[in-house]
This record gives structure tokens, sequence and C-alpha cells, in this order.
């Protein structure tokens, strides 16, 4: 009996240090989660102090940016009440040269290039936005000599639809850099004060949109909210050839090259300028500046490749969305429509639009020149092939209105329908 309860007693004492050792190994495994817990809250008190110190500069970085866009407004607006000064001076100077070749006869004032879109359209669009965002966020951007003016001013001509609208050839990063170098480069006084127009225009422009997140482009794009409304965009396209042409009678009303000569040294000086003057002028470096233009200015700027707006060829136009900008791509050869092109886009009906024309060629001093200009310039079947053959034409036009582009232009007398 002695000898069975000692075993019982023995296994007893065994049992009670097994417990033992298990409590031990419990409160040990417990004290190590412990540790392991109080490092995990650590590491995600250090987190959370890293995320608000990443606001922080957000915050102090988008308040930089508005007041950077601020700064930029005031520029411009300053920049624009100079160049309104010098186009009214030189406006009346012109008229008082008419008066004086017509014997002091009174003239009545014709449509003349119109004033430069102003740049306090920047200030008036921001200013509107504390009221009415979605009628005030439009953009006409697009390559010079495409009905630039005429789209501004029809919009503006608009208050029923458009309150503020805003505009610019270029201001893309790539574009930044072209115009500061125009500024040093230009051909001449008129070419210069263009581009450091453009130049103040187009930077008050990025530092405006920039800051509210609209351009792909932008510093920081990434980490900027997407904005509430859209930002508006038009942009046109035209036949190179028509527009090289009127480009060049461009060019020669500001000062530009008259000869092979001067096209060199202009050329020479860094500056890639269309040949004026007597000196043949090849469309195809206007085709090359389209597709520049339209891999800066849309692609990189907002994101958007031409590609993917489907153009309805009948009716001359496309519209693309993303989440921060609509796009509107239309061709000047459809300004015809140009009222239902836009009551399309925004939702309303033609009679919201009163088409305006604006920096036309039949308004120009030139215009018999250049009638006569565009009725004798005739290519090459061969070039003209070659020219409508680019991808980007074949994409805004259909194989009938390249082929219309073909007969105007050929020295052929007939250019078949079907080629």
């Amino acid at each position: 009996m002695d000898t069975v309860q000692m075993i019982l007693w023995a296994l007893q004492f065994a049992m009670l240090g097994a417990l033992i050792l298990l409590v031990l190994s419990v409160r040990g495994r417990i004290r190590q989660h412990e540790r392991v817990l109080e490092k995990l809250m650590q590491r995600q008190k250090r987190m959370r102090s890293q995320i608000e110190g990443v606001e922080a500069k957000v915050a102090k970085r988008k308040r930089t940016d508005e007041a950077s866009g601020l700064q930029g407004v005031h520029r411009a607006l300053a920049d624009q009440l100079t160049h309104a000064g010098e186009h009214l001076d030189r406006r009346i100077g012109e008229l008082e040269a008419q008066l004086a070749a017509r014997g002091g006869q009174v003239v009545q004032p014709v449509a003349d290039e119109a004033p430069p879109a102003p740049d306090a359209e920047v200030l008036l669009a921001s200013e509107g936005m504390k009221s009415a965002p979605e009628r005030n966020l439009h953009m006409v951007h697009a390559i010079q000599k495409t009905g630039n003016s005429s789209l501004l001013a029809t919009l503006w001509a608009s208050k029923e639809v458009v309150d503020a609208a805003m505009s610019a050839h270029f201001y893309s990063v790539a574009a930044m850099e072209d115009l500061k170098r125009k500024c040093e480069v230009a051909f001449s006084e008129a070419a210069r004060k263009d581009a450091e127009h453009q130049y103040q225009r187009a930077l008050a422009t990025r530092e405006f949109l920039g800051g509210l997140g609209y351009l792909k482009d932008w510093p920081g794009y990434e980490a900027l909210p997407v904005p509430e409304h859209k930002l508006n965009v038009i942009c046109a396209f035209r036949d190179p050839v028509a527009a090289a042409l009127s480009f060049r009678y461009y060019v020669k009303s500001r000062g530009g090259p008259k000869d092979a000569a001067e096209v060199m040294q202009a050329r020479g000086r860094g500056l890639q300028v269309p040949l004026a003057g007597e000196y043949p002028f090849h469309p195809e470096e206007h085709l090359k500046w389209m597709q520049n233009w339209a891999h800066h200015e849309l692609e990189l700027l907002y994101g958007i490749s031409l590609e993917d707006v489907r153009i309805d060829h009948d009716k001359g136009y496309g519209v693309f969305e993303t989440d921060r900008i609509r796009l509107l791509v239309l061709t000047t050869e459809s300004f015809g429509r140009l009222d239902q092109t836009l009551a399309e886009f925004y939702h309303v009906t033609p009679d919201a639009f009163n088409v305006v024309k604006a920096n036309d060629g039949e308004s120009r001093a030139d215009a018999a020149e250049y009638r006569e200009a565009v009725k004798n310039y005739k290519l090459s079947g061969r070039l003209l092939d070659d020219l409508y053959e680019a991808p980007i034409l074949r994409h805004l036009y259909s194989e009938d209105q390249l082929n219309g582009f073909k007969r105007k232009w050929s020295v052929d007398s007939e250019v078949p329908a079907g080629r």
C-alpha cells in the first residue's frame, strides 16, 4: 500500500511540475507576443507620423502652387495691359495711315487680327470658379492658323454657356523651353514680342491649371487630388498645305524671312521657321509641327493620345474624356457647322452660339495677294500622295476629304476620286 501511495504522489508531483512548466511557457509566450505587439504599435506610430508629414508636405505644396498660380495671374494681367496698349497704338496708327491715304476721307475700320487673347482670361477663369466652375474651365488650345481666334471669340460671345475662356498655342514643358529660346533668337522685333507674350501667357496658364491638378506634366501631379470639375479643352487641326500657306503670310506680315539668306541666318541661330516670301515653302515642315504638337500638347500634357479620339469625319470632330479633361478635337474645315459642334459638345442648342470670325485671311491687308496665292499654289502629285499618307491626317480626315485636298493643290489637271 505504501508503494502505491508513493507512486501516486510521484505522479501528482510530476503532473504539478509539468503544469508549472506549462504555465511558465505560456507566460513566456505572452510576454514575447506583448513585445512583438509593442514593436508593431511603435512602427504604426512611426508610419502615422510619416503619413502626417507627407500630408503636411502635400498641403504646403498645394498652398505654394496656389500662391504661385496667383502670382502668375498677376504677372499675366500686367503683361496683358502692356500688350493691349501696344496693339491699340499700332491699330490707331494703321487707321490714321488709311485716313491719310484716302485724302482725309473717314473710313470704316476693317476687321484686323483680333487682339491677343487676354492673359486676364486666366484671372477671370479663376474668379469664376467660385460661382460656377463647370462654366468657366474652358481652354482653346491649338496650333497656329487653325482658327484659334474664331474659336475663342465665339466662346466669349456665348455668355449663356461660357462665362470665361482661356487660350494658348503651346504650354507643355517642351513648349516652354522652345518659347524661351525664341525670345532670344527671334528673327524680328515683332516676333520677339510675340514670343515673350506667348511665354508669359503660357507660364500663367501652366501655373493656374497645373496647380489645380489638370496637367499631367506638372510636378507633383500624382499627389494632387482629382479636380471636382473637368477642364474643357478645344483644339483644332487643319489641312497642312492650307495651314502652311497661311502661316507663311503670317510670318511675312510679322517681319519674317523674305528670302533664302534670311531663312538660313534664322536657322543658323537655332530657330525653325517656315520659308517665306519667294523662297519655296514646304508643307512637310508644318505636318511635322502638327505631329510634334499632338505628342507634346495632348499626350504629354493631358495624357490623351490623338489616336484615342474617335473622329466623326462627316461632322469633323471627336470627343474624348478622362477623369480630369473633356477634349473636343475638330478640323478647321468643319467650321461651317461650328455652332452645331459646340452645341453637341456642351449639350445645348445651336442658337446658344453666335459664331464669330476673327483673324481670317479676308480681313488682312494682303487679302487679295493671299487669295491669289491660295488659288495658284500647286504641288506635285507624288509629294501630295506622300504628305496625305501621314497617319495623323488619315485619322483626322476621310479618304474622300484627303482626295479633295489633293485635287485642290495638285499640279495635275485631275486627281481621281478613288485615288
